[in-house]
């Protein structure tokens, strides 16, 4: 299948690769199937609507920057991304990428749960309270020094 993209242009997808979102994403209720779009062994890769070519969200894989992130859901709050089998499941954060890369930041009040085998998703909200939605991206990397860098 053909997908017309604002931010890769035309690319070829498979219909076994759509991720269907029944309830879409906040503020984007159109948008309900997916595709995850990735290089291999890479924690970075964007999340890109099917229904419009021009909604994209840079996603993360936090545990690559922050090994300790759990975000604690409700597992009724997933349910209806089928039977929930650890390794069956994926967890990215919307990250939302600046010029400045030491300004991006990250949702980790709100992560995107993926059913892998099912090719269901949702965006849930933890109940972690020391989690935000507009969390530093590289500080969750590793020690920073009195300027705010990352040793």
């Amino acid at each position: 299948m053909k997908l017309e993209t604002r931010n890769f242009g035309d690319i070829e997808i498979l219909e076994e690769d759509i991720i269907d979102f029944r309830e879409g994403l906040p503020g984007f209720p159109k948008d309900r199937r997916f595709v995850l779009l990735s290089e291999a062994d890479s924690p970075v890769s964007f999340l890109q609507s099917v229904d419009g070519g021009d909604v994209s969200f840079v996603v993360v894989d936090m545990l690559a920057f922050m090994p300790d992130y759990n975000p604690h859901v409700d597992v009724n709050f997933i349910g209806d991304l089928g039977a929930y089998v650890p390794e069956n499941f994926l967890i990215f954060n919307i990250a939302t990428i600046f010029d400045n890369l030491k300004d991006s930041t990250v949702n980790l009040k709100a992560p995107i749960i993926i059913n892998a085998v099912d090719k269901k998703g949702k965006q849930v909200v933890c109940e972690n309270e020391e989690y935000s939605v507009k969390a530093p991206l590289f500080a969750a990397s590793g020690p920073q020094d009195e300027e705010g860098e990352i040793c």
